[in-house]
């Protein structure tokens, strides 16, 4: 993982992310442990930066991880952190319903 800081969006003021006394890499880990174990297929919706999508691709069999907003896409294009997105086989996105 690259050495760059986790980072998280606001939607209208509100992180998509737990960011009081934690981040958002130790809030996903809690996601992660909170549903473990992780196994078949998983659906991840409002994927934003793709941080729970790639960690649950560690164990899933496949998951398919769907973000509407284009500009969300962008930005995590951008992210390091969210490179394995397109790395990973696991992960398939699914942009087939994106906002316009």
């Amino acid at each position: 993982m690259p050495a760059v800081a986790a980072l998280t969006l606001l939607v209208s003021g509100i992180p998509m992310h737990r960011i009081e006394d934690t981040n958002p890499s130790h809030d996903t880990q809690s996601t992660i442990k909170a549903i473990a174990p992780v196994a078949g297929y998983v659906l991840d919706t409002a994927r934003d930066l793709a941080y729970t999508a790639i960690e649950a691709a560690r164990t899933a069999q496949q998951v398919v991880t769907v973000e509407l907003d284009p500009t969300v896409l962008q930005i995590a294009r951008l992210n390091p952190r969210s490179s394995a997105l397109s790395e990973n086989p696991r992960i398939r996105p699914d942009h087939r319903r994106q906002l316009r």
